[in-house]
């Protein structure tokens, strides 16, 4: 996938078990058979079995059923602890972030929300100057945003109208009737957690 998407675009992902979710190409959605197989979708009943089972190790631990001497026999060091070393340790390590643009893509929105190349020290994370977004890429990268900021805005303005619009935005959806009926089925699944508001509503017509 890695390859493909260098051989298109002319750079390689820095995370291509992410990336390969936002583009179309390994979605099943093709009519030829491709050289890589479509995506297989993972199973939510064994994710939550297996985050059921990490919280009862953590629980173990903090219960003092499990020694803490045990602890470092579990588990190694991950992305957490080694952006908490670099920051205590002030090492000027690097890390990809979840962070505001703040003009590290020159060629996008500052408060563009993006995984960015950062510093991270005891005053915050700081994202590093990366020039700008290539042409094609940006494209991808700005259908993506605009999904998000509907989508932000669907929350606050309970808007039935704009949850279609963010749903028909989203670059993984092609059909209209598709994502309508996931949208009812969804509303219809949630009903005691969301509110009442959605279901008094009616689809508004004008633009």
């Amino acid at each position: 996938m890695s390859y493909q998407l260098y051989n298109i675009f002319g750079y390689v992902p820095t995370c291509t078990s992410h990336t390969k979710e936002y583009v179309p190409y390994w979605q099943g959605l093709g009519k030829l058979k491709d050289t890589i197989p479509p995506l297989s979708i993972w199973e939510t009943e064994d994710r939550y079995k297996r985050h059921n089972e990490m919280w009862h190790q953590i629980d173990s631990f903090l219960s003092g059923k499990t020694p803490n001497s045990e602890y470092m026999n579990t588990f190694g060091p991950d992305h957490a602890t080694d952006i908490i070393e670099s920051m205590v340790g002030g090492l000027g390590k690097t890390f990809y972030h979840n962070t505001l643009n703040q003009g590290a893509i020159t060629n996008m929105n500052d408060e563009s929300f993006l995984e960015l190349l950062c510093e991270v020290n005891m005053d915050g994370i700081i994202p590093l100057l990366s020039g700008e977004m290539p042409r094609g890429i940006r494209g991808m990268e700005e259908l993506v945003l605009d999904t998000h900021e509907h989508t932000a805005e669907v929350v606050v303005e309970g808007s039935y109208n704009k949850l279609r619009r963010a749903m028909l935005t989203d670059p993984l959806v092609n059909s209209i009737a598709d994502a309508e009926q996931i949208i009812e089925g969804l509303l219809e699944l949630e009903r005691n957690i969301i509110p009442k508001q959605w279901y008094e509503r009616k689809l508004e017509t004008h633009c």
